[in-house]
């Protein structure tokens, strides 16, 4: 998991003790979540994440978090998996990066679709949540605001 906080970046080996030392009173947190936390064996809890950022995000505040998208049609999952078999690793493996990429297709499959994120947003205190779809369905960005 790697958090961006003001200009440091910091690597967690859990996600709360990233967070432990923030507080509602930080005047900017930015987050960038990705994937790339489960290949680095960083175990990833959805539903804590959504708490943590949750307990340090001032009222009123919002949170984005982009990534691939699990899509709920047949046709969005087709493209999506035949992009990563037939670009995405190719391009990767070419440039020495093959074991880097060859993880997603699995990985998106146990992704929580857009709606479930947004309930699981609200079910962890966010007054809204807000998925969209983003470039054909392929990627996601999920918004809630506290």
């Amino acid at each position: 998991m790697w958090a961006a906080v003001g200009q440091q970046e910091e690597k967690a080996d859990s996600f709360g003790i990233l967070f432990e030392s923030l507080s509602k009173n930080d005047f900017s947190t930015q987050f960038n979540l990705c994937q790339e936390a489960v290949e680095h064996g960083i175990i990833f809890d959805k539903r804590k994440a959504l708490q943590e950022m949750y307990r340090v995000l001032k009222a009123g505040s919002r949170i984005s978090v982009l990534d691939f998208n699990k899509s709920t049609l047949p046709v969005t999952t087709f493209i999506q998996e035949w992009m990563i078999d037939n670009v995405v690793v190719p391009v990767a493996t070419s440039n020495g990066l093959e074991e880097e990429y060859r993880y997603l297709k699995s990985s998106i499959r146990e992704f929580l679709t857009g709606k479930e994120l947004e309930r699981l947003a609200l079910e962890v205190g966010f007054s809204e949540g807000r998925h969209y779809e983003i470039g054909g369905g392929l990627m996601g960005d999920l918004v809630a605001k506290r």
